[in-house]
């Protein structure tokens, strides 16, 4: 397979990519005040993201579930966050082809994320629910998706071809998962399938960040919008808001969010997969 050694010609690393991390992170602290799962202000050394632990890949009945019972009794989790298509971004040897074709799916996938946030409301018991599925249709809409469509312009993509690209299979399953979760299931099921895409991305980040830096590599900026404090903060918020959903599970609900979890986190695998194979 043809490899990514120097960087594409498309890409400013020096100006382009700090200037999309600098818009990225500025963004998100002006739109955190008004939104409660994003807020930041007040953030605290109990929110920052728990340092994961290793997957037992065994289900047992606790007590009170959360995300670390989830994370750790996913059978695929080492498998999504240390996955090729990562380790090669992370030392800059990633096909230059995957990481285009991943930033063209991904925009496919944030349109179907938002719609599941919208389910989020729709499925809400009261206000603050309401709101904090508001704050992930915002993010999407005002933040992530913009920040994605500006990757595409610095890598070479028109915004046509993006819109035009067809969704991969992979993208189809995942997407079209989610949604089934979210409208046949509770809130807490969805926040249960939706919960490897909202944390998995923080944990990459921090592993990243953790590892030597290479220079010149094409993809630091990616890296930096993950890894930065900012994003951190957010992943802590969600952390929090999930567990909420999670901690009155009985043992039937508890082995269902398991459920929803670990195929979330395989599509996941599939959704990496399918950018290195250029599916």
């Amino acid at each position: 397979m043809l490899r990514v050694t120097r960087e594409p010609e498309a890409v400013n690393t020096d100006v382009g990519n700090k200037q999309n991390l600098t818009h990225f992170t500025q963004s998100i602290s002006a739109l955190c005040p008004r939104l409660p799962c994003f807020h930041l202000a007040h953030s605290s050394p109990e929110q920052t993201p728990t340092i994961p632990r290793q997957a037992t890949h065994s289900w047992k009945q606790i007590s009170v579930m959360n995300y670390q019972t989830l994370r750790d009794n996913c059978p695929t989790w080492q498998d999504y966050i240390q996955h090729d298509f990562v380790t090669q971004l992370a030392v800059g040897t990633l096909p230059k082809q995957s990481f285009q074709h991943y930033l063209k799916q991904d925009y496919h996938y944030l349109l179907h994320y938002t719609r599941v946030m919208a389910l989020s409301v729709y499925k809400s018991d009261n206000l603050e629910q309401m709101r904090v599925g508001q704050a992930g249709i915002n993010a999407m809409l005002d933040l992530e998706i913009g920040m994605y469509l500006d990757f595409c312009q610095q890598w070479g993509i028109p915004l046509e071809e993006v819109e035009n690209t067809p969704e991969s299979a992979a993208t189809i399953a995942y997407t079209r998962y989610l949604l089934d979760a979210a409208m046949a299931g509770s809130l807490a099921e969805l926040y249960a399938a939706l919960a490897p895409c909202m944390m998995g991305y923080g944990e990459i980040g921090q592993r990243l960040k953790a590892q030597d830096y290479v220079e010149n590599n094409p993809y630091q900026a990616w890296i930096d919008v993950f890894a930065s404090d900012e994003f951190q903060a957010v992943t802590a918020q969600n952390e929090a808001h999930i567990n909420s959903h999670f901690k009155d599970a009985n043992p039937a609900q508890q082995a269902k969010f398991q459920r929803l979890f670990n195929t979330a986190s395989r599509m996941e695998v599939n959704f990496w997969q399918m950018a290195l194979d250029l599916s």
